[in-house]
């Protein structure tokens, strides 16, 4: 059973701006965030039928966006490290500007773990509680401490690659 115009026009209203204000938070780019948005979505709508729990779709929708965007700044780093394979000035013309902290961050998040990375983003970069985190990510409040330990430990050994990433 498809969704009717209004279904979608009305989960839009609902999602789109969750999405987007994620997706920029995340990806620090406005046109990447309505990229983003707009694929997110469409992975929305594939699955809506299929999605039972209509209480918990603000939470499935956002797991949906910030795996979505984990996986872009990890695409974005493949892609930058080909393209330096292929010569500075290639390089130069993919790589965007932004404040160095929030580069070195994105270039952590891509390198770390997933539970990892999602856990950083939840709490470090969202400032979520670490229960609301662990609602979030359906584990325990103590395995999201566990991560964040994990991805502090990985930050500190990794923070130089990061920045030489970043820049």
């Amino acid at each position: 059973m498809g969704l009717t115009g209004e279904q979608i026009a009305r989960l839009f209203r609902t999602f789109g701006p969750l999405i987007f204000q994620r997706a920029l938070r995340l990806l620090g780019h406005r046109e990447d965030a309505e990229e983003a948005t707009q694929e997110v979505f469409v992975r929305v709508l594939r699955a809506a039928d299929d999605y039972d729990d209509r209480e918990k779709m603000h939470h499935w929708v956002y797991r949906i966006t910030t795996r979505y965007c984990l996986n872009q700044i990890r695409d974005r780093k493949r892609r930058s490290a080909l393209m330096q394979q292929h010569g500075p000035r290639a390089a130069s013309l993919v790589t965007r500007r932004s404040p160095s902290a929030m580069m070195t961050l994105r270039a952590l998040l891509a390198m770390a773990p997933e539970d990892q990375a999602q856990a950083a983003v939840h709490v470090l970069l969202d400032g979520m509680s670490r229960s609301d985190a662990a609602e979030e990510m359906g584990i325990s409040r103590r395995k999201v401490g566990r991560l964040l330990d994990d991805f502090r430990a990985f930050a500190d050994r990794h923070a130089g690659t990061a920045e030489e990433r970043a820049s």
